[in-house]
């Protein structure tokens, strides 16, 4: 059973999963087709209501109790097809509470195995394109592949099982990045979840108005979307200054250039929690 003293601030993550967020950061669960694009190409999300931030939460959660399973052996292997090869954890109601960073409760449960099946049911494809826009590969990104209820014959005992495919963990684990997630637990501004996301997992300190849009998926003109920036980093420099173990966003302005209007974020200069793992 995971204890608090069991847990650490921060989880690894998929680098192609987390740096471009395919995450919505409005309140609404939009339905159908959507495109990011990244340097080389886009990503391609494709379900009947695409995960927000606070789905968001669930899945890094859930990602850090695999991390810990894994460690304790307590992981198992399956396969749903030969390319398809899954690593799969029990959890108790209460470790799938605590993983997730939310309170025991009938609700609060169903809300958590809402979220992992908007997972389930929602794929995401890297396209790398070459100079002429045709498509050159393309990967899926598995997240959660299954996530039901399930009881052991022998003990009867009821269990929640969640299954993800082998090699998104171990792509996870070899190309990760740590990043804290706590934090971004804490945060009631959509945005500033996905922003806290970005700025964890980059090496700038400088981003342009129009890519911020593109990853936060604003759609507001100029100002709107400035001011909404302006408050999700009021909220992370509000949250992450009670942190003690945790990157922190001290100060941040913006600056006008030709190009673009640029967010200019200033950070600790403590121990990074977003760092290439070395193997």
């Amino acid at each position: 059973m995971a204890t608090k003293r069991d847990m650490t601030p921060s989880v690894r993550v998929e680098m192609d999963f987390i740096h471009y967020s395919f995450l919505g950061t409005g309140k609404e669960r939009f339905s159908g087709v959507r495109k990011i694009p990244y340097k080389g190409g886009y990503f391609e999300i494709s379900g009947l209501e695409i995960p927000n931030w606070h789905d968001g939460d669930v899945f890094l959660g859930i990602l850090k109790a695999f991390n810990e399973k894994r460690k304790a052996g307590l992981a198992y292997e399956g396969e749903i097809t030969k390319e398809r090869k899954t690593t799969a954890i029990q959890l108790s109601t209460k470790e799938l509470c605590f993983y997730a960073g939310a309170q025991k409760g009938g609700k609060t449960k169903n809300t958590i195995i809402d979220s992992l099946k908007r997972f389930q049911k929602t794929t995401v494809e890297a396209k790398r394109i070459d100079e002429k826009g045709k498509i050159i590969d393309c990967q899926t990104l598995h997240t959660i592949l299954y996530a039901d209820w399930t009881t052991d014959k022998k003990t009867g005992e009821r269990h929640f099982e969640i299954a993800i495919n082998s090699a998104f963990l171990d792509q996870s684990k070899n190309r990760g990045l740590l990043l804290h997630f706590r934090s971004i637990q804490m945060m009631s501004n959509q945005i500033a979840k996905g922003l806290w996301a970005i700025i964890q997992t980059n090496k700038r300190t400088k981003y342009s108005l129009d890519y911020l849009k593109k990853q936060l998926w604003i759609k507001y003109e100029k100002n709107m979307a400035i001011f909404q920036i302006k408050e999700a980093a009021n909220q992370i420099i509000k949250i992450t200054s009670d942190s003690v173990d945790s990157k922190r966003l001290i100060h941040f302005y913006w600056t006008n250039e030709t190009t673009d209007d640029f967010l200019n974020v200033v950070i600790d200069k403590g121990d990074k929690p977003c760092k290439k793992i070395k193997n």
